[in-house]
Formats: structure tokens, sequence, C-alpha cells
């Protein structure tokens, strides 16, 4: 008897080799879904560092014209919203047309030896904003000081 040798593939092995595709193809979507959301948290988080980075060098300018006048702006322990860059906007930033909210905490830090007179002034800025995987805060934390 000769055995005859089969030539084609069987149906288990199109159905398996399809499945296995099919894993691989599933895997691959989703390493490229997480890598371009990783990329836009990183866009989004870098435009946030830059406005604080604006933020501050704002804040610096503003002491450099005169510190009396700088401290005399705002309220020890206050929150201020920074979006327009003024003092006018005490308490959270509300719902905007922004993307990003920039908020700065102000803590004055008067000298020990003269209550009267301020130091150094603790700005925490914090820019935050809203995405498909929920909020996101920026942080910075600024020490000015009189001159």
């Amino acid at each position: 008897m000769k055995r005859s040798s089969s030539s084609g593939q069987s149906l288990v092995e199109v159905v398996v080799t399809t499945a296995i595709a099919m894993l691989i193809l599933v895997a691959l979507v989703g390493g490229a879904t997480v890598a371009v959301r990783n990329i836009q948290y990183s866009r989004t988080r870098a435009q946030a560092m830059e406005l604080n980075r604006q933020a501050t060098e704002w804040l610096r300018s503003e002491r450099a014209k005169s510190w009396s006048e700088f401290c005399d702006r705002f309220e020890s322990g206050t929150t201020y919203c920074l979006n327009n860059f003024n003092f006018d906007n005490p308490g959270s930033c509300g719902p905007s047309d922004n993307a990003f909210e920039r908020e700065a905490i102000f803590i004055k830090e008067r000298n020990p030896s003269n209550p009267e007179v301020i130091d150094k002034v603790t700005v925490t800025l914090t820019t935050s904003w809203t995405d498909s995987q929920g909020e996101h805060r920026e942080e910075v934390v600024t020490y000015l000081t009189r001159w």
C-alpha cells in the first residue's frame, strides 16, 4: 500500500493561524492606542509646564517693579486665578474656554525680627486640565524674595 501525502492545509490549521493573526493584530492596535495617548499626554503636560514657566516669569517681573507693591496686591493664603496674568481674580478659576486653568496660592513670610517686613513669598502655581483620562495637574513652587 502506498501512502499519499496530503498537500493542503486542514481547516483546523487555517482557524489556528487566523486566530493567532487576530491576536497579534489586536495587540498591535492596543499598543498603538496607548502610544498615541501617551504622546498626547506628554504634549499637553509640556504645554502646562510652559504655562507655569510664563506665570513664574510674570511674577518675577511684577516683583522686580516694586517689592512692597507686589506684596500688597494679594492676600496671603488666598488662591488667585492667573489665566489672564493679573491679581483681579481672587478665588479658583471657574469654567472657561481655555483647556488649562492656572491658579496660584501666595504665602507671605514675615521677618522674625521685624514682623512688619515681608522677606519672602512662596508661590504655588498649579496648571490643571482635563482630558479623556481625567483631571491632571502640573505644580511648581517658587520662592520670591525681597532684594
